[in-house]
């Protein structure tokens, strides 16, 4: 409380709060079987997929919150294999999408490191179904392509935070 005193009385105005999330390194088991009439998958990102979920990474990771980040958003687009100076970056992410039979849901980006923990980054509309699509897509992909390293998450507070918990990560 202290530290924001000084800062909002050095002319700073709070714009958002982040949490940050962890998922500890285990080994992973099987995969889980989904329920019955599950109609989403996980699939690799499309062409098309890339407005909407610059769109949702804007929203999650707005400008003024994004600066410290160990990502350069531009890195994410389907058109920067283009620039080589993103190359080296590129080999690091892969990105992973939930699909309903009707639409893009949500899109999750596992960027790779040396380091003890890789990085995700969520990319989903918020509302209603947040919080159901954000478990579906990291239960997803935690049982079909993670390979159990430690895993970190920054996402906006009060946002997925039940279906984060609920997919395993605490923060």
């Amino acid at each position: 409380a202290s530290a924001i005193h000084l800062y909002e009385g050095l002319g700073f105005r709070f714009h958002s709060h982040l949490n940050q999330w962890l998922l500890p390194a285990r080994t992973r088991s099987g995969a889980l079987e989904p329920p019955p009439g599950y109609q989403r998958s996980l699939s690799n990102r499309r062409l098309a997929d890339w407005l909407l979920q610059k769109t949702w990474l804007e929203q999650a990771y707005p400008i003024q919150t994004r600066w410290y980040l160990n990502l350069d958003f531009p890195a994410l687009s389907p058109w920067a294999w283009l620039n080589p100076a993103y190359w080296e970056t590129l080999l690091q992410l892969r990105h992973y999408c939930l699909r309903s039979p009707s639409a893009l849901e949500g899109v999750l980006i596992l960027q790779s490191t040396t380091g003890k923990a890789d990085r995700l980054w969520l990319a989903c509309p918020s509302g209603h179904l947040e919080d159901e699509i954000a478990q579906s897509l990291v239960k997803s992909f935690l049982t079909t392509k993670w390979s159990g390293k430690q895993l970190t998450l920054e996402f906006p507070r009060e946002r997925a935070e039940l279906g984060l918990k609920l997919a395993g990560f605490q923060f």
